[in-house]
């Protein structure tokens, strides 16, 4: 209240944002702070729905994948079911032009809340070279079967339960292979999901 309408008082009280704050997730928590906007405040709910083990192996997945990037340059991913309730979060480490690092982002997340047969899904784009929050994105939609997405997600890999234990060198982030020469043709549709030929995207 004290944040939201000017009242006198801490405006983030000590507790679960304060823990986390020098942190990728605390970044991120900063920059939504303030923020009107829909998909952040979902974003900002989902956070604080998980609770500081969750929290903690985020973080620690989000500093890996940095690393990973700086090696590779490759965009890499994590994502985080909540089965239970029916909802899950991707966070996508990604240096893409904002357009086009916002459609994978986008994809992704529908893939990833159709495996999971959930009803709704947060998406968090992160800077691997800033180590800052870009956009998020919200899915809310009720769950049915369909013989597209089933096509769409036919290669995607599943999420493990490796995603829920604490040793984070074991975690899968969905790193983006380059596409083999031969694989797609160079004027179809990337593999990727962004919607771009494949010469224009991943391509060698």
């Amino acid at each position: 209240m004290a944040r939201r309408d000017g009242h006198d008082g801490e405006k983030t009280p000590e507790g679960f944002l304060t823990a986390h704050r020098k942190s990728h997730v605390g970044s991120i928590i900063d920059d939504i702070e303030f923020s009107a906007d829909y998909c952040l405040q979902k974003l900002g709910l989902h956070l604080l729905s998980m609770n500081g083990d969750s929290i903690n192996l985020l973080n620690e997945a989000i500093t890996k994948m940095i690393a990973q990037f700086k090696i590779y340059h490759r965009h890499h991913d994590i994502s985080l079911p909540l089965l239970k309730e029916k909802t899950g979060l991707t966070v996508h480490c990604n240096e893409d032009d904002n357009d086009t690092a916002y459609k994978r982002l986008v994809t992704h997340c529908e893939k990833r809340k159709y495996t999971c047969k959930a009803e709704s899904w947060v998406g968090c784009c992160f800077s691997p070279t800033k180590d800052k929050f870009r956009f998020a994105s919200y899915h809310e939609s009720k769950w049915s079967q369909s013989d597209e997405m089933e096509r769409l997600v036919a290669d995607l890999k599943p999420i493990s339960s490796e995603h829920h234990i604490e040793d984070v060198r074991k975690l899968s982030f969905g790193e983006q292979p380059q596409i083999k020469r031969g694989k797609v043709g160079r004027n179809e549709p990337c593999l990727c999901g962004s919607g771009k030929k494949s010469k224009r995207c991943c391509a060698p």
